[in-house]
């Protein structure tokens, strides 16, 4: 880890190397000899680069180097070059794949170990869990759950004493059926587990119940005769009571269980005789209590037994359920808490992080254009929803222990742990994986997500070693280029010097997948334009099969042309107007002249040509979507060709729509003037044809060409015509309402720039309240956004907030559910701080943008996140906080620095930034710490200006505030 931190992805090749072979994991990789760490070759062939185009002069002059060193002055150079050929050559072997194209041993080998760890640190949290309970019950249990390990005394006492009394003479056995672990559930769990348990008590009390008289009147013996009496004889039962009870300390005693039995049946209470006219007199009553006292043993133990009546007071059970469920939670949320420092503390989580780390730099090093190009790669290895880490140094540092106190900050709060956003969201907990012992949802869902995790990447791998096997670039494009940049300065120089062959890119590849088969089965197949080679892979597997057909400067059109259900290669040449195709299986070249303009179609020839023209318009919407604006207009023009040929006999509404497209496209390269040209030219089709719909559609993209070329009235009049025959159309038919709602939001903002305030509010409006009927929440908020901005360009500041909240809460709302809405919603809290400012609402300003910046920390995007920074250093320094501010920015021009030093083309952007932080800091007053950032913008911009004389105003800019240093 040590290494890896020190020297960073580009400096330990050759410790990358000999870990891998350490590990057996170099099965398909070779093992590479002593290479050089490319962040200290890229100085030093960036000094003799400079060096040599600067002073071309001395690079030429004859004479020989200091004792031990090349005699040649091309040598020194030439062994940069060497140098800087090995490195890229063993950071490529890293990258290479089975012969199948499958993932090799080492990238396989490096997932295994990774899966392997974090489930090692999964099954050590389990372990947290014993830490806390002691064995003595289940954590995740409920409150009535039975103890696992019982304390002593649970029965209570062998003998229980009279209720209200302390004589020990009055203590008598305790029945069977009332000992202390007969209690309901929850009261026995507390009694073992808790850790302030309740006091347990029983006694007993008796009384006589179903008492009668029996009563004779007659005669009764008396001297010197019989007289009138009355006698009564009063019978009863004896009834004895258990009763049971639990005592909290912070609370008085509770009755819990009662039993309750009739011991003797019968008895006589009582003997009255009354002699008439004479005198009267009772028997004691027996006493109840000693009755009991004296009968237990002799009978009445065995009849309470025998007829024992149950009763339990529900309360007592819902109080110990409550105060349970908060022992239980109290608990739970400790041992989350106690997992979190354990891995703080204790550093477990170095194993993981040395993995994640590992994986990213044999990424970095074997697939450093496939981790440009797939954001998935990049997000699973980065990102916030990527492989989980423990390190401080991530984007959500100590990420591990973040999710276990979020756990526990969910348990206060009364949420589930495992719904939380560090974790994939999800309605309902997680199935508990094979190999989890414990019960812990968390736990559960954090080894899913992981499992998921590493499958996914897995995925992204597999796909990136195939292309890798297809012949896809993985070169390290900064040092290729500074290598090439050397050759060509040394090649000048010294036109003899024997420094190797050029170090270009490797020749693109386009790809051209289609079913070349006839299984109705889409094969993988690409055409270098270089040589005209197509290299197709049977979807079934089989051997590759080659053709060549086409040179550079030609557009790629497969597809299925004779009706034999099989694509073949096939070219358009737009110079000369000609379409040329060939039979994969071999040949002759067939060769038309279809898109040429005016080209008049034979018979049979109109399917074919329809082909052709759907196969282009694919073309030019694939290379448009990767910003190739050229090409695509290029591709569209011949499809407009082939359709102008076709509309002579049908197809005048393809024609029209190939009008628009084009429009589309030339917009993109600036040809302002012949893309509102072509676009009207389709109005004027669409609207011969009748064909509403289509006007509409447009009609509204002639208001994008229009406002794109600066005539904001004239966008203004097309869009108020498209919005109108929207609103017609939606009228007849329900489904045209989503397009009516769109139509209105886009007037508001063309009306906006004609400098039409008023109508661009009300359109604005009316576009959410269509949305809103629509219940279309991703619409609406969408809207709301909008309105937000036509508000504020009115100066209408409060009401932009008032819109921007509620668009902000939607996308929270959708973001909750969809993590793919999280992007808009960081947009959401930073449009939200801008237009808080504006309304001078600092603090809120100040903490939207702080959210805004949260969210794209947490999904990865370093390019938003610098974004926000930069929005948040902005309102600091609106409300004052020069300090703030200066800090925001700073990280700003750490993330540019980071990502021009990985490659990207973030060079301006890294000038913005130092002269921007070199302000705030200016604006805090501290010079001297500016100094610097003002340093590196003048050197940014000098190298921008260079290139491009647009930025000298920048640079005479950062000039000023540099000398303003002193």
């Amino acid at each position: 880890m040590q290494n890896l931190r020190d020297f960073g992805t580009f400096g330990v090749i050759r410790y990358l190397s000999r870990l891998m072979v350490r590990k057996g994991w170099n099965q398909e990789v070779p093992e590479v000899g002593p290479t050089g760490n490319p962040e200290m070759w890229k100085i030093g062939a960036t000094a003799y680069t400079l060096l040599s185009a600067q002073n071309p002069n001395w690079a030429n002059k004859p004479g020989t180097n200091p004792p031990g060193q090349p005699g040649n002055r091309w040598e020194r150079p030439g062994h940069v070059i060497g140098q800087g050929r090995a490195i890229l050559e063993a950071a490529k072997t890293f990258g290479t794949p089975k012969a199948d194209g499958g993932v090799n041993a080492l990238f396989a080998g490096l997932l295994n170990e990774y899966g392997t760890t974090l489930n090692g640190l999964i099954d050590e949290a389990q372990n947290r869990e014993h830490d806390v309970t002691k064995g003595a019950y289940n954590l995740w249990g409920g409150p009535a759950q039975a103890a696992l390990i019982e304390r002593a005394g649970l029965d209570g006492l062998p003998k229980a004493m009279k209720c209200d009394s302390g004589n020990l003479d009055e203590y008598i056995e305790t029945p069977a059926k009332m000992r202390g672990r007969m209690l309901a559930p929850a009261q026995m769990l507390a009694r073992n587990v808790h850790v302030n348990p309740p006091h347990y008590s029983i006694c007993w009390y008796s009384r006589f119940v179903d008492e009668h008289v029996v009563e004779r009147t007659d005669l009764c013996e008396a001297d010197p005769r019989p007289v009138p009496c009355t006698e009564k004889w009063t019978y009863g039962d004896l009834e004895v009571t258990f009763s049971q009870g639990l005592q909290w300390s912070d609370a008085p005693p509770l009755p819990s269980r009662w039993g309750t039995a009739t011991v003797k049946k019968g008895m006589q209470l009582q003997y009255c005789k009354d002699i008439h006219n004479g005198p009267a007199y009772c028997t004691n009553r027996p006493n109840q209590f000693e009755e009991v006292v004296k009968g237990w043993k002799t009978g009445l133990h065995q009849a309470f037994d025998t007829n024992v009546r149950i009763g339990e007071r529900p309360e007592t059970e819902q109080d110990a359920v409550n105060r349970m469920t908060t022992f239980l939670n109290q608990n739970r949320t400790n041992y989350y808490l106690d997992n979190a420092k354990y891995l703080k503390t204790t550093n477990r989580g170095a194993a993981l992080n040395m993995q994640a780390r590992l994986l990213r730099t044999y990424t970095e090093l074997g697939f450093p254009q496939s981790l440009r190009s797939d954001k998935e790669l990049r997000g699973l290895l980065y990102g916030a929803f990527g492989i989980f880490a423990n390190a401080t140094d991530e984007i959500v540092p100590d990420q591990l222990s973040r999710i276990y106190e979020t756990a526990a900050s969910n348990l206060a709060g009364g949420l589930p742990a495992w719904k939380q956003e560090l974790l994939s969201a999800r309605e309902n907990p997680c199935v508990k994986p094979e190999g989890i012992r414990t019960d812990d949802p968390l736990l559960a869902c954090l080894a899913e997500d992981g499992r998921s995790r590493l499958a996914k990447l897995n995925e992204r791998y597999t796909v990136a070693f195939k292309a890798r096997k297809d012949g896809a670039d993985e070169t390290l494009s900064d040092v290729r280029d500074q290598v090439r940049n050397l050759w060509l300065v040394t090649k000048t120089i010294h036109p003899a010097a024997d420094v190797g062959g050029p170090v270009d890119p490797v020749p693109p590849k386009i790809a051209v997948n289609a079913d070349y088969d006839g299984d109705r089965k889409e094969d993988t197949a690409f055409w270098r334009p270089e040589d005209g080679t197509w290299t197709v892979r049977p979807s079934t597997g089989g051997p590759e099969r080659t053709t060549s057909l086409g040179r550079p400067g030609d557009l790629p059109a497969p597809a299925d042309y004779d009706g034999d259900g099989k694509a073949d290669p096939a070219v358009v040449r737009p110079s000369e107007g000609r379409f040329s195709r060939k039979a994969l299986t071999g040949g002759p070249v067939t060769t038309t002249e279809w898109p040429k303009p005016g080209y008049e179609p034979r018979p049979g020839e109109r399917a074919g040509m329809v082909t052709l023209a759907g196969r282009l318009g694919r073309l030019a919407n694939e290379v448009s979507r990767v910003g190739k604006a050229t090409d695509a207009v290029v591709a569209q023009r011949q499809v407009v060709n082939l359709w102008r040929s076709l509309a002579r006999s049908g197809g005048a509404s393809d024609l029209a729509r190939s009008l628009v497209v084009l429009g589309s496209f030339l917009t993109n390269t600036r040809e302002h003037d012949e893309a509102i040209a072509v676009t009207k030219d389709a109005i004027d089709r669409f609207r011969a044809l009748g064909q509403k719909a289509d006007l509409a559609w447009a009609l509204n993209n002639l208001g994008y060409r229009n406002s794109a070329a600066g005539r904001a009235l004239d966008a203004v009049v097309a869009q108020r015509e498209s919005r109108d025959l929207y609103r017609e159309l939606a009228s007849a038919d329900p489904a045209q309402r989503r397009a009516l709602a769109l139509a209105h939001v886009v007037l508001g903002s063309f009306a906006q720039q004609a400098g039409l305030y008023e109508e661009a509010i009300q359109a604005g409006r009316d576009g959410v309240a269509v949305y809103r009927q629509l219940g279309d929440k991703p619409g609406l908020a969408w809207a709301l956004n909008n309105l937000g901005y036509r508000n504020s360009a009115a100066g209408r500041a409060l009401d932009a907030v008032v819109a921007q909240r509620e668009s902000r809460d939607l996308y929270r709302e959708l973001a909750s559910v969809d993590p793919a809405q999280r992007p808009a919603l960081a947009t959401a809290y930073v449009i939200l701080g801008s237009f808080a400012q504006q309304a001078g609402l600092h603090e809120e300003a100040i903490q939207a943008a702080r959210d805004g910046v949260a969210v794209y920390r947490e999904i990865g995007d370093k390019g938003g996140l610098a974004w926000a920074l930069n929005n948040l250093a902005y309102r600091f320094s609106a409300a004052g906080k020069a300090a703030d501010a200066a800090a925001a920015q700073r990280e700003v021009r750490d993330i540019y620095q980071a990502l021009l030093d990985g490659g990207g083309a973030y060079r301006p952007q890294l000038a913005e930034a130092a002269l921007l932080l070199a302000r705030f800091l200016i604006g805090a007053g501290r010079n001297d710490e500016a100094r610097q950032p003002a340093q590196q913008a003048v050197d940014l911009f000098e190298q921008l200006a260079a290139a491009d004389p647009a930025y000298a105003p920048r640079l005479k800019e950062a000039k000023e505030v540099r000398a303003s240093l002193g």
